[in-house]
């Protein structure tokens, strides 16, 4: 198995001519107002982030954001809450289709073609999407309803994250809908092996990301925020790339055999 290293560094190559993907991941995080009214809560606030590998990577999971006086979930009535989640489903749907599609087929130096893989994909990782956004409010409600509970949720949230993380990227490498891609993920991540070092090996990078991050954006306010969103959607890009790339390598089509990982050559002069 490539190292993560290795991984970054041909996801960089191999998305020369579309970093401006990375216009995805910033605009998801400018989407996330209630990261924005956490910042600069603080004079001074020193954090880590772990984050895990997601569809659409952006900002807010490299930083730390204060959470003194901060409630977890949609405020406002169910009916409100219920059409923010469906809506940011649907939006985070349609972009991480044509997001995921076009670094899939740079992966394998083909074209992109964003609206056909939106048009190919949307669906399903709305879908996804929706999933994972009534599984963190049940879970956040939960902890609301009986603190107690937070030791339980805590490593049931890490250990959802860690079985799933497969499934859009498998969505779209395998032209799968959402339930086979889910089952997909499950088999290969249960047994543990690569898929699990790959997520260890994520999640430590990007805590090592979030550090100097937090510092530099958190304490500036909204102003260091907006920039932090900027400045980390490409750095958001090329993690998303590199899963793209692991998971080509470890998880095969239905019905064909495994792709394999083949690095990048540059022509020696």
């Amino acid at each position: 198995m490539p190292s993560l290293t290795n991984l970054l560094s041909d996801a960089a190559d191999r998305l020369d001519g579309v970093w401006w993907l990375a216009a995805v991941p910033a605009l998801l995080a400018f989407t996330n107002v209630g990261a924005f009214a956490r910042t600069g809560r603080v004079d001074t606030h020193v954090g880590v982030s772990f984050p895990p590998p997601l569809p659409v990577t952006d900002a807010w999971s490299f930083l730390s954001l204060p959470t003194d006086g901060v409630r977890l979930g949609v405020a406002g009535a169910p009916a409100t809450a219920a059409a923010f989640t469906l809506g940011g489903a649907l939006l985070s749907g349609v972009l991480s289709a044509g997001y995921l599609g076009t670094v899939d087929r740079r992966w394998d130096r083909r074209t992109g073609e964003f609206l056909a893989d939106v048009r190919a994909h949307a669906v399903p990782l709305a879908g996804f999407h929706l999933l994972v956004a009534v599984g963190a409010f049940a879970a956040f409600a939960l902890v609301e309803a009986v603190p107690a509970l937070l030791l339980f949720v805590v490593p049931l949230l890490l250990l959802g994250a860690y079985l799933l993380y497969p499934a859009p990227y498998l969505v779209v490498t395998g032209d799968r809908g959402l339930v086979p891609a889910l089952r997909r993920a499950y088999a290969l991540t249960v047994p543990g092996g690569a898929p699990l070092s790959y997520f260890a090996r994520y999640v430590l990078a990007g805590a090592v990301v979030s550090v100097p991050a937090t510092l530099v954006f958190v304490n500036l306010g909204a102003l260091g925020a907006t920039l932090g969103v900027v400045a980390l959607a490409p750095v958001a890009l090329l993690f998303d790339a590199a899963t793209m790339g692991f998971l080509k390598e470890e998880a095969e089509p239905d019905g064909g055999a495994p792709t394999t990982y083949e690095p990048a050559i540059r022509p020696v002069d």
